[in-house]
Parts: C-alpha cells; structure tokens; sequence
C-alpha cells in the first residue's frame, strides 16, 4: 500500500499527505495503548450514535427489546476476549 502512495513513485503534495496518513495509521495501530484508545473512542462514538438512533423509537416495548439485544451481544464480546 505504502508504494502506492510512495512519494518518489507518485510525486505531488497529495501523494505526500496520503504517505504521511498511512505512516502515522502503522505507528498507531503498532503502539498497543494508543491503539486501544483510538479503539475505545470509536466503540463510545457508535454507542451514542446507536444510543441516538434507538432514542427515536416508538415505543417502550421496542425500547426493552433493543437493550436486551445490546445487553446480549455485550455479553457474547465478552465470551470472546
């Protein structure tokens, strides 16, 4: 991937920038504590953004539902670690 966006194989500013975003993408995910926190940033944003979403439902019943259903697959994540 690296050679693709190389800036010797492709030069221009674009190629510069994109060479740069993927270095600093390898140095994160090879740091084992900021890779968990970048992890850990994006689990709380989809949880809103879910959290968000299920807001909007009708009804208490529907409500109930969802929750259990999170509560299970939180549940079953955790069986896997």
């Amino acid at each position: 991937l690296s050679v693709l966006v190389h800036p010797d194989k492709n030069p221009g500013e674009e190629a510069r920038a994109a060479f740069e975003a993927l270095n600093e993408a390898h140095r994160m995910l090879k740091d084992a504590g900021r890779l968990e926190e970048v992890l850990r940033d994006v689990a709380g944003r989809v949880r809103r953004d879910r959290e968000r979403a299920e807001a909007g439902v009708a009804g208490l019943a529907q409500r109930v539902e969802l929750n259990a259903s999170k509560n299970s697959a939180v549940k079953a994540l955790r069986k896997q670690e």
